[in-house]
């Protein structure tokens, strides 16, 4: 199963933090085996966000402090590069994703290619075949493409069971691409308005029953864990701690969202 988390609305509306917190959910609360995939090019926010989370191959974990360098060479780039060398794609991937503790969660860390054409026309080729190699790996793998329209990311809508698209409540923008809109359920991000109402103006707006659009609140608790690299953290404290009301409130509004995208993938949650 391949789930997409993307956006037609750039830093707006917290995609990336939405596909992590929802794969660490839908394996703590539903011990799912997730793979997150990142095909887009935010990789600051995806080292800090697993730089202290992640189990390496049983090494310690002082070395996740030195820039991130134990993964120079692992992740998107070397799954490209074996593949020329060497045949099974399933041993190759296991080879470069990470789990992140806590979870049953795995991480592939993303390429430094990204800026280049032969990068991205590698990934057009090869990321097809990663998805569904992937499969056999996880029971569901979170790729996320952030707000792409190019060639890259039509491939891995079109290859996609799911399309999470990530909308920010001050630029509800119409894209025209029927593939997309039919695999589609929504995530309101960073918002400000109430629930009910801003659900109401998306469903109008995108055609979409209530039930398949969800809102993620701006809760600067969040947005904090975010920047500082405590996501799992934070998610794992909130889900165990009923102390905190306004937590316990936002940690509801992502365990909705995630309900939501499950129940679009088939699962009976």
């Amino acid at each position: 199963m391949n789930i997409v988390f993307w956006s037609n609305s750039r830093k707006k509306c917290g995609t990336t933090s939405n596909l992590i917190a929802i794969a660490a959910l839908s394996s703590m609360v539903y011990e799912l085996k997730t793979i997150i995939l990142n095909a887009g090019k935010n990789e600051e926010l995806w080292r800090k966000n697993f730089i202290t989370d992640i189990n390496c191959h049983g090494e310690s974990e002082s070395i996740f402090k030195e820039d991130f360098s134990y993964y120079n060479c692992y992740g998107i780039d070397n799954i490209i590069d074996e593949l020329k060398l060497r045949e099974g794609l399933a041993g190759i991937i296991e080879d470069n994703m990470f789990r992140v503790k806590d979870t049953d969660m795995y991480y592939i860390p993303p390429s430094k290619r990204y800026e280049t054409g032969l990068y991205l026309k590698e990934m057009e080729n090869v990321l097809p075949e990663i998805m569904k190699s992937a499969e056999k790996l996880s029971d569901i793998t979170f790729i996320n493409v952030e707000n792409g329209n190019g060639k890259l990311s039509k491939t891995i809508i079109e290859h996609a069971d799911v399309v999470v698209v990530n909308i920010s409540e001050d630029d509800m923008s119409d894209f025209d691409d029927e593939k997309l809109r039919n695999k589609a359920v929504f995530i309101i991000g960073r918002s400000s308005a109430p629930g009910d109402k801003i659900k109401g103006i998306a469903a109008g707006k995108y055609k979409k029953h209530m039930d398949n659009i969800s809102v993620i609140s701006d809760w600067k608790n969040w947005e904090n864990s975010v920047e500082e690299g405590r996501i799992i953290s934070f998610i794992n404290e909130a889900v165990h701690s009923g102390n905190d009301e306004e937590n316990f409130r936002f940690v509801k509004e992502l365990f909705d969202a995630m309900n939501m995208i499950l129940k679009k993938a088939g699962y009976d949650v």
